[in-house]
């Protein structure tokens, strides 16, 4: 193998659920060196304020173009060569890829990132600017035109056209209504002919 992944899932910022990640190296060579970057973040439920390698996609929202900004950050940790293990240090919460040997970090990375093919945001808007959806509104909507004669339903399970307010109850009886006049009226002429 040439990477390991550590993961610490607790979201204790104090730093008592920090640990240290021994990796052993029973029957081949220890590296006199490992390279490890970290995903973190506040927080197991932080949306926002996350880093991979030192970088991010900016701390607020609506304001990523979907590119990492900043420098990669890769620590270079010392290994027990005499005790065949490396101890790598995983905050929590955190993600830890260790880079065994230097040609995994070498495949990890671009040889040049200005030669990435990117595209620049070709937008802006003023400083601050961003849009806003009320949260109610976002929690209870399903994308259809909200309610009103188009209502088909909702996106909790359980939920249907009865839970629905009278416009939209209202709205299905004129259309079941029709779709029964018409299959008796092809009923009759079928029935004469």
């Amino acid at each position: 193998p040439t990477r390991a992944v550590l993961i610490n899932f607790v979201s204790d910022a104090s730093g008592a659920s920090d640990y240290n990640g021994v990796l052993s190296f029973n029957g081949g060579t220890v590296p006199d060196h490992v390279n490890v970057r970290y995903l973190e973040a506040p927080s197991v439920s932080e949306k926002f304020n996350i880093k991979w390698a030192g970088q991010n996609m900016g701390s607020a929202i609506f304001t990523s173009d979907g590119r990492l900004t900043g420098d990669v950050q890769t620590v270079t940790i010392a290994c027990d060569t005499a005790a065949n293990q490396c101890s790598v240090p995983v905050k929590a919460p955190s993600v830890a890829l260790v880079f065994l040997d230097d040609d995994a970090v070498s495949n990890s990375s671009p040889e040049n990132e200005a030669s990435s093919l990117t595209f620049a945001t070709s937008i802006y808007t003023g400083h601050g600017q961003h849009p806003i959806v009320d949260p109610a509104v976002l929690k209870t909507m399903n994308g259809d035109g909200g309610p009103g004669p188009r209502h088909t339903g909702s996106t909790s399970k359980g939920q249907g056209l009865t839970q629905l307010g009278a416009a939209a109850r209202s709205a299905a009886v004129p259309a079941i209504a029709s779709i029964f006049a018409l299959v008796m009226g092809v009923m009759l002429v079928v029935g004469r002919g």
